[in-house]
């Protein structure tokens, strides 16, 4: 996974929007999740509309675990005779 870092002026010229209007959606953001119990949670946009739904998820999703790939390479880690 990658980030790229970007000036708020900058970030609000790319979008075609002022700085007041950008920092208004973010706020907007913040008081939607503040409002919601302690948990995990995903932001979607709806493509076709100008929505964001906002769902609850259990707290193990989206988390790998290491003892998957600690198997698969013991069982491919043979040698050949």
């Amino acid at each position: 996974m990658a980030t790229q870092g970007y000036k708020p002026l900058d970030f609000a010229t790319q979008l075609f929007m002022s700085t007041n209007n950008m920092w208004g959606i973010l706020k907007m953001l913040i008081e939607i999740f503040q409002k919601q119990p302690e948990g995990k949670f995903v932001m979607i946009r709806d493509p076709n509309k100008s929505m964001i739904r906002v769902y609850s998820v259990p707290q193990g999703t989206f988390e790998e675990s290491d003892d998957d790939d600690d198997e698969e390479e013991v069982e491919g880690g043979g040698e050949a005779n």
